[in-house]
């Protein structure tokens, strides 16, 4: 952009418009990139017979539990907050979490279906376990805004069901690189 001579008020607005942008752009880079660093080879699951939400928790649990992301408490901890109130966010996903426990380390452990699993009357294709260090904490809502955009668009759902590794899963949910923003 090219500056005029004299500093405007209009001048002044499109440079304030200009940095807004940037630092929006910064934000998303910097979501994007720490989302991606919670997804695990170890804790991605492709097509395992689970048949409801509390199996698929302490599945997922004690998966987390023996790769030293969490401990006991922790899984207890998702199965009280999935017995308050389901944590399926759509007909396709659900995102059980802790209530007051923090991870050992930050994740996100995943179960990626083709027959659905059966989860407070919705059916999900996709678990999301969700643990988070106390340190990272800062860092998750900018994190989970993506998820949640993600998982709202069903055409982007759709290629997401596609998907049939560890690599793709994590190259479509937060790509590295300049390969753009969710739409």
């Amino acid at each position: 952009m090219k500056l005029p001579w004299i500093l405007t008020r209009q001048s002044t607005g499109c440079i304030r418009a200009a940095l807004d942008e940037i630092d929006v752009e910064r934000e998303f880079t910097n979501a994007r990139g720490f989302l991606r660093g919670l997804f695990h080879p170890e804790l991605y699951f492709r097509n395992i017979a689970l048949e409801d939400a509390q199996t698929c928790i302490r599945f997922m649990g004690m998966h987390c539990l023996e790769q030293g992301y969490v401990s006991e408490d922790f899984i207890e901890d998702v199965l009280r907050r999935e017995s308050f109130s389901s944590t399926a966010f759509t007909d396709i996903l659900a995102v059980p979490h802790a209530i007051s426990h923090y991870a050992e380390r930050s994740f996100i452990c995943v179960v990626h279906n083709n027959a659905p699993i059966q989860w407070g009357g919705r059916a999900v294709h996709f678990v999301l376990l969700i643990g988070i260090t106390e340190t990272d904490m800062k860092h998750f809502k900018a994190a989970f805004d993506l998820i949640v955009e993600l998982f709202s668009h069903s055409e982007r759902t759709i290629e997401l069901l596609k998907t049939n590794s560890f690599e793709d899963f994590c190259d479509f949910i937060a790509p590295s690189g300049d390969n753009g923003r969710p739409v």
